[in-house]
């Protein structure tokens, strides 16, 4: 069951591309491969309360007992209060989905930990780990050639080709309308056919494998893996940037950077300074490679806009839009005196409240006005008391790491900056309940103390 857990990026492929089963009348998806990444979860559930018995695993995982059972409470107040019940029960669901996800990852945590091969099973996650990244990365270059190269007849390639290129995201739109006011010459949506989603992917990846150097005996065995891996989300990145997702990063690293320069600690230093060279390289590289093609004037022209539109939200339509979204949610919370409107009802209100005219309603774009908005201030006030929890959690391991270096200790922080960083990277973005972001779990190590 490790061997099979170690390998889950590689589901990445067929979540990716089967067909997603409508649950709801606004278009909510269960995909079959998130279904099977949640048989393998309930498993894993199950042997350990079979294995421990009740009374013992809830004394064992009684912090990741106490978070998830606040979660699921506020949710179903919120399901009470709902006037949209279907849509509420369908977003319930994927929420307790990623729950389930992120129980079965602290499971698998523990074992893994006790396992005499968690060595190896380390190492199989990371080459796996690099697998679904370089496949990524080629994706992206080749939706990029794709969209300049087929961009007035991108209707005329294969269906087949379509799907497998871009996971079917611009099957039923035409590429050349979608171009003129989006930059993805430049943004590719990448493996999760979602520049944004696929970027937070990339650098939670990036990030756990600047931590596991913490690790000598993982730096000694996997640095050749983990310097490829950190070359690819690089390189990667530089096609699907993500304002959202470069700001979780940073803050994530943040106590790293500051624990090495305040203490000198000199691991810590040395592997700041291994990434900052091999983030210059690689761009240095990328960007000699643009300077080499037909479309380097294009592509000089956009990135100047849109690295003038990353620094001023009034240049940038997309980011005053997000903060619009964001302040109709939390006005829409305030006039509802701060009782749920329900999971997931944002789209409905938004039409029936501010443009009757939208067909598919709207994303409020930021998970803490979602929370206000959706689950009241119950909700919201349990899962910011959560996530301080986290960083406190997160940060306490990181200072362990450094100072009793091990594979279990990198391990765990690797582990546990998922969340943190997803606390900062949805301030304007909702993508925080995507499953994927769960793969790392809430994991503590019961050792520390």
């Amino acid at each position: 069951m490790l061997i099979l857990w170690a390998f889950s990026p590689i589901l990445l492929l067929f979540r990716a591309f089967t067909v997603t089963i409508s649950i709801s009348s606004l278009n909510k998806h269960i995909n079959p491969g998130l279904l099977l990444l949640s048989a393998i979860a309930a498993v894993i559930v199950l042997l350990e309360i079979a294995d421990l018995g009740l009374k013992q695993f809830l004394q064992t995982y009684k912090i990741q007992v106490i978070i998830f059972g606040s979660l699921s409470l506020v949710n179903f107040i919120s399901l009470v209060f709902s006037k949209y019940l279907s849509l509420s029960i369908s977003m319930l669901a994927y929420l307790h989905i990623s729950y389930l996800l992120g129980f079965a990852t602290s499971i698998w945590a523990r074992w893994l930990i006790k396992s005499r091969l968690k060595l190896k099973i380390i190492g199989l996650w990371i080459k796996a780990m690099f697998f679904i990244v370089a496949y990524g990365f080629l994706l992206s270059i080749l939706q990029v050639y794709t969209i300049y190269r087929f961009r007035s007849g991108y209707k005329k390639l294969p269906l087949l080709f379509r799907k497998f290129l871009f996971n079917g995201y611009f099957i039923d739109k035409p590429l050349a309308q979608y171009l003129s006011y989006k930059h993805y010459i430049l943004r590719p949506p990448g493996l999760l056919g979602d520049t944004n989603v696929y970027a937070m992917f990339l650098l939670i990846v990036l990030a756990i494998s600047v931590v596991l150097y913490l690790s000598p005996k993982l730096e000694q065995n996997y640095s050749d893996w983990l310097t490829k891996i950190q070359i690819l989300t690089i390189g990667n990145y530089i096609f699907t940037f993500s304002r959202s997702a470069l700001l979780g990063f940073i803050a994530v690293m943040a106590p790293l950077v500051a624990y090495g320069i305040v203490k000198k600690h000199s691991i810590a230093l040395s592997v700041i300074k291994l990434v900052a060279v091999r983030t210059i390289l690689t761009t240095l590289f990328i960007v000699g490679l643009i300077l080499m093609t037909p479309v380097r004037s294009q592509v000089i022209k956009t990135t100047t806009r849109y690295v003038k539109s990353v620094f001023s939200v009034t240049r940038d339509a997309s980011a005053r839009t997000h903060v619009r979204l964001s302040s109709i949610a939390v006005k829409l919370a305030l006039s509802h005196k701060l009782i749920p409107w329900g999971l997931g009802s944002f789209p409905m209100v938004y039409i029936e409240k501010i443009d009757p005219k939208a067909k598919f309603g709207a994303s409020a774009h930021s998970l803490y006005a979602t929370l206000i908005m959706e689950q009241g201030l119950p909700g919201f006030v349990v899962y910011v008391a959560i996530l301080i929890y986290l960083w406190v959690l997160y940060i306490r391991q990181i200072k362990i790491t450094l100072d009793k270096p091990s594979a279990d200790s990198a391990f765990t922080t690797a582990l546990s900056l998922a969340l943190p960083f997803l606390s900062v990277s949805t301030i304007f973005y909702f993508g925080f309940w995507d499953p994927l972001t769960w793969w790392w779990g809430i994991h503590r190590d019961k050792r520390r103390n």
